[in-house]
């Protein structure tokens, strides 16, 4: 079973409008599924409440293990996104109040790298 997901344009929206044009290939449907994973909050999905990450606590922490379990619950969202094979690479930016998510990663249909902002 393969995944098919609407495309997303640059500000973030579903695509619609084109029929079967809007729906990406198996490689950026796997790249939209890891971000809209990764931007989704813990709590806030009525049907499936555990779906996302709890940034509203993780990112309230302070402490010297505050970094450390904001990259585990990323690298875990991301490793149990379908089709993903394996994390190469993943960079946990500061700035400005956003978190900025540049990973590489590698899935059944090939190489995705991308960058996803958590914030603002």
């Amino acid at each position: 079973m393969f995944i098919k997901m609407r495309n997303v344009d640059n500000k973030g929206d579903w695509c619609f409008g084109n029929s079967l044009q809007d729906y990406g290939d198996n490689l950026t449907s796997t790249k939209n599924n890891i971000k809209t994973r990764l931007q989704s909050v813990m709590y806030d999905c009525f049907f499936d409440l555990t779906a996302g990450i709890d940034w509203f606590n993780i990112l309230g922490n302070r402490g010297q293990y505050a970094k450390e379990v904001v990259e585990i619950n990323v690298r875990l969202c991301i490793l149990q996104s379908l089709y993903v094979t394996e994390l190469v690479d993943l960079k946990i930016i500061e700035k400005d109040r956003n978190l900025n998510l540049e990973y590489t990663i590698n899935t059944m249909f090939g190489e995705i790298t991308d960058n996803t902002v958590i914030g603002g």
